[in-house]
């Protein structure tokens, strides 16, 4: 099962919070909580900050449950 949807979070990059949007997909090991594992990430901000934004975009890359996306 995938989403694709907007999140918010602080950009040390940019200094400020910002939203973007990524497409997530549903991932939960037997007994736990399913979480949100990042597919791809569609910020439009990556030319600024020069990361590789699905290996170190800290707005992508915080833990989402996937019940709240």
């Amino acid at each position: 099962m995938q989403k694709t949807v907007n999140i918010c979070g602080f950009c040390p990059f940019m200094d400020e919070d910002v939203t973007i949007k990524a497409t997530f997909t549903r991932y939960a090991p037997l007994g736990a909580i399913p979480t949100a594992k990042l597919l791809q990430n569609f910020c439009e901000y990556r030319d600024d900050c020069g990361l590789d934004p699905e290996e170190n975009c800290p707005v992508s890359t915080q833990t989402l449950l996937w019940n709240e996306l």
